[in-house]
């Protein structure tokens, strides 16, 4: 019975043991979470992309670099120096110091357009200037252009023509 009883309670001992051991093998580590929470960005436009008055001499291109001063140039067509245009110019703002990338409307060709029944279309190819279409908020805001290509056809009747594109922006 003395061994019966000794072989008990070391079973019970080993029992014991092994349910314990489990919770001695676990580990326990702490952990963080973090998230950023970014100002919306916000676009607008601030100037128009303007390619000024031009009398048409043939057919050619009128440019609008997209930069600050977008200064125009021509071939083929004759540019009124009372209405030179001007660059398209955006204002970006949101979080200080992040990127953001920079997407024109699809396709990446405007329309400009005349008013009424009998209009014709003359075709902008419009061109950011950004190289890689990015940029970055230093100080939480900065400004970008649009340029653009307008091709003048000689048969092109005289007019007021415009037209639209979007711009988008996105944190990269």
């Amino acid at each position: 019975m003395k061994t019966t009883k000794t072989i008990l309670i070391g079973l019970a001992v080993i029992a014991l043991v092994a349910l314990a051991v489990p919770s001695f093998a676990a580990g326990n580590v702490g952990a963080t979470a973090e998230s950023d929470l970014l100002t919306a960005l916000a676009i607008e436009n601030t100037c128009a992309l303007d390619f000024g008055a031009m009398i048409a001499g043939g057919a050619g291109t009128v440019i609008i670099p997209a930069t600050l001063a977008g200064t125009r140039s021509g071939t083929h067509t004759e540019l009124v120096a009372q209405e030179l245009g001007t660059s398209g110019k955006f204002h970006v703002t949101g979080t200080g110091s992040r990127t953001f990338a920079i997407t024109l409307s699809q396709p990446a060709n405007a329309r400009l357009e005349t008013a009424g029944a009998s209009s014709t279309t003359r075709q902008i190819g419009v061109v950011l200037d950004r190289d890689a279409a990015t940029g970055t908020l230093s100080s939480g805001a900065v400004d970008i252009y649009v340029g653009g290509t307008l091709t003048v056809e000689a048969e092109d009747i005289a007019g007021e023509y415009t037209g639209s594109f979007d711009v988008a922006v996105a944190y990269n």
